[in-house]
């Protein structure tokens, strides 16, 4: 630091004054005022020991042992290397970007506060609970060492593909194709189809029975000894979709009859509602909202 110094006494231009020139008399008045200017001067100065500078200062380099301690720093340049930030946060401002493309930042265990991660690439990351709103997942195997498990709301303006044409969904048409991207019916399966559960059966040992919707797809299996009534309900009373289809098997002695509810139509055969022998059956489709077709071997 530079130390000022104006001197307030001419003390050359003493000597060329002439010698019975008062003025040409050096006093110690003169001397104390100098002395006092310069101890003045240095006090402005800052000590070795432990210096303490205010106002601006601009130091071209600086070579520093020790412990430096600095309240407020304004850094604009240059390298900062081997810093441990121990006891306080840093915040990078408004606006502002803290890069480190160049290298690598490395964090400890849920170091990551706020809720977002905006553009660049994480190699790999654990994530326990994920809100994604937006953007996309490429290439991405959920559960790959473990099953996978989990709730997805999956909102779909257009079609749904998995895996090529495996499963295609047309939200268009409303259609469903599994190895069939372009499908023309509501579920359309090209190749084979194996249903490994086959159909239910229900076992039915008493002597009355109203179908009812959770019958719909099943077998029925009559196994009483004394006759038996199957009634199909109307619409009103059961709801039942068309197209939906009943089978019904006589497994024991007893005779079983399919009955029609009241306002049900029942198409058969010359009129025949009745299984004609034990180990026989039929099936009931319903084709109207009360008007079902029974086909199989039946008797008067």
């Amino acid at each position: 630091m530079a130390i000022t110094y104006t001197p307030a006494t001419n003390f050359g231009a003493k000597d060329s004054l002439p010698t019975n020139d008062p003025a040409k008399v050096i006093k110690g008045s003169e001397f104390t005022t100098e002395f006092a200017a310069i101890q003045s001067s240095f006090n402005l100065a800052a000590p070795t020991a432990s210096p303490t500078f205010t106002g601006t200062s601009t130091f071209d380099n600086i070579a520093a042992t020790g412990t430096v301690t600095l309240s407020t720093v304004d850094i604009n340049g240059g390298t900062i290397d081997g810093v441990t930030l121990a006891t306080s946060d840093v915040t990078v401002g408004a606006g502002k970007t803290l890069d480190v493309s160049a290298g690598t930042l490395t964090l400890a265990n849920d170091q990551i506060s706020g809720d977002s991660v905006e553009g660049g690439t994480i190699g790999s990351i654990t994530i326990t609970s994920a809100d994604i709103n937006g953007g996309s997942l490429d290439a991405v195997t959920i559960g790959a060492a473990t099953a996978a498990e989990g709730t997805f709301t999956t909102v779909a303006a257009g079609a749904l593909t998995v895996n090529t044409d495996t499963l295609y969904v047309d939200s268009g048409t409303s259609r469903v194709g599994i190895e069939n991207a372009a499908p023309s019916y509501t579920l359309e399966v090209t190749g084979e189809a194996v249903a490994t559960q086959g159909m239910p059966y229900i076992a039915e040992s008493g002597t009355s029975r109203t179908l009812a919707s959770s019958d719909i797809g099943n077998y029925i299996r009559c196994t009483n000894a004394a006759a038996t009534t199957v009634t199909i309900p109307p619409n009103a009373s059961v709801t039942i979709p068309t197209g939906a289809e009943v089978i019904i098997f006589q497994a024991g002695a007893g005779q079983v009859t399919i009955a029609a509810g009241a306002g049900v139509t029942l198409n058969s055969k010359e009129g025949n509602l009745k299984i004609s022998a034990q180990y026989a059956a039929a099936t009931c489709k319903k084709v109207a909202t009360d008007t079902w077709d029974v086909i199989g071997d039946l008797s008067a």
